[in-house]
């Protein structure tokens, strides 16, 4: 698969919240990293077997009906993808809602992803995770 169909794929099974089918287009080995100090999805993971754990964990900290995410742009090099959006979540926890821009560092070779980077406005998160 070229770097804009796993990409495509990857957005399709996100949108549709099949974590099996957006695991099995991740290599084994993996640089992932989604920033923050008290999420508790935030943080580095190295194989494909922990990105099931990234999904369950976010998703449930957040209440599903609230959740909506706008892909705006998908910028294509070679083997390395850019995806721009916002996304609007609200935590289970209190109730606390927030929206950010969000970019992903998407990087797929020999058909798979083998870098997952998540850039986003992680304080406003975290105040929303944390009460603030």
């Amino acid at each position: 698969m070229t770097t804009a169909e796993v990409v495509d794929a990857f957005l399709q099974r996100l949108k549709t919240g099949d974590v099996e089918g957006i695991t099995k287009l991740f290599a084994n080995d993996i640089d992932w990293w989604a920033p923050g100090t008290v999420l508790p999805w935030a943080g580095r993971r190295s194989r494909r077997s922990e990105v099931p754990e990234f999904f369950r964990v976010l998703e449930s900290a957040c209440v599903p009906a609230q959740t909506r995410v706008q892909v705006e742009k998908v910028l294509i090099d070679g083997e390395d993808a850019v995806v721009f959006g916002t996304y609007h979540r609200v935590f289970a926890k209190n109730a606390r809602s927030f929206d950010t821009p969000e970019a992903m560092h998407i990087r797929v070779v020999d058909g798979r992803i083998v870098r997952w980077h998540l850039y986003g406005d992680t304080g406003r998160v975290e105040d929303a995770w944390l009460d603030r």
